[in-house]
């Protein structure tokens, strides 16, 4: 656990200590001009308003698409990780977010034709030599190990 963690927030502190935290000067400009009325509100109300101002209504959108995007020919760690990265931004979404066993499954419908030839090859029947890594990262590694043999 970082330091930081260990410090609890006081309730009237948490919108003070991010507030000045933004990169972007369009948000930045944004806290400027209305920077009392921001600090009087709570944190969830902070961040509501923050959502409301620079969070489409459909934002959760563009990462469903990344999320059904097959592998085609983008070497298999690169966009496992794009689908890993999709994945955990929309945590909040039940209908979209995909536990670790959905994601793994998730994957293995959308790699692309020749790595798809190789995993069922080496997978063999149900349920195959691959089917049997649980811990999601080993079998991640294990196909990509995979992908860049069928790249050699």
């Amino acid at each position: 656990m970082h330091p930081w963690c260990l410090e609890a927030i006081t309730a009237p502190d948490q919108v003070r200590r991010i507030i000045y935290n933004f990169e972007d000067e369009t948000v930045s400009s944004w806290i400027f001009n209305i920077e009392d009325e921001l600090m009087d509100l709570s944190f969830s109300d902070f961040m509501a308003q923050l959502h409301d101002k620079w969070l489409s209504n459909t934002w959760f959108i563009k990462y469903g698409k990344i999320l059904m995007t097959p592998q085609s020919d983008t070497p298999f760690t690169q966009w496992v990780n794009t689908l890993q990265n999709a994945n955990k931004i929309l945590r909040s979404e039940e209908d979209l977010y995909m536990d670790n066993k959905h994601l793994h499954c998730h994957i293995c419908i959308l790699l692309s034709d020749d790595l798809g030839v190789e995993y069922g090859t080496i997978n063999g029947d149900a349920p195959g030599v691959l089917d049997t890594i649980a811990d999601l990262d080993k079998w991640i590694a294990r196909i990509g190990h995979m992908d860049d043999n069928l790249c050699q």
